[in-house]
């Protein structure tokens, strides 16, 4: 993946959370409304979790080449097949936690991947293929961990593309979702959609 295609991913992203700051004109981000759901917040699931297919792909062939032109079996994208070469690259990306801002929520989205698949992947996935009777998966809880997961994959791969990630895990803080696992947050923010690490 080159720098450009990044500050494009980047943009949809942040696209992404300008739509989840208008949700939060109606709906609280606390934990007693984690189950409310709406046709919104279900186009935000269904929107991040294909980017997050698309950038999952990327990120596997960035980390080990014979990933690059991966067949699948079947037209149902299998997250779980791309796990090693991301994880073996980058172990701690599964303990990496973003915090919602103005709230004491504390996600980590890809705690348990190394294990199973996310739950709040499972539920794209039926609210994708089956959004009629699976409309609750369009819910806020799995917005805050979806879009949550996106932002942590854009900072690996925009770390991994940079070449230095010591000085890029420090810090960075996106639009009402801020990451505090890999440093603390000092300002840091988006300029022209392209984050910027301190």
């Amino acid at each position: 993946m080159k720098e450009r295609d990044i500050v494009d991913h980047f943009r949809y992203f942040t696209i992404l959370t300008h739509h989840l700051d208008e949700v939060r004109k109606f709906i609280e981000f606390d934990y007693r409304n984690m189950s409310t759901f709406s046709m919104e917040l279900s186009k935000l699931v269904t929107l991040s979790g294909a980017e997050i297919g698309n950038l999952i792909k990327a990120f596997a062939c960035s980390c080990d080449a014979d990933y690059c032109d991966i067949q699948l079996d079947d037209e149902i994208f299998d997250m779980d097949k791309y796990k090693k070469a991301i994880l073996t690259k980058y172990p701690r990306l599964v303990d990496t936690e973003i915090t919602i801002d103005y709230t004491d929520i504390v996600i980590r989205p890809w705690g348990n991947w190394s294990e199973i698949t996310p739950t709040w992947w499972i539920d794209y996935v039926r609210l994708k293929n089956y959004r009629v009777n699976e409309e609750d998966k369009g819910n806020l809880k799995n917005v805050l961990y979806i879009l949550s997961a996106h932002l942590v994959l854009l900072m690996y791969i925009y770390c991994d593309v940079m070449g230095d990630k010591d000085a890029c895990f420090s810090s960075l803080k996106v639009s009402g979702i801020s990451s505090t696992s890999l440093g603390r947050m000092d300002g840091a923010g988006v300029d022209e959609y392209l984050p910027d690490f301190r």
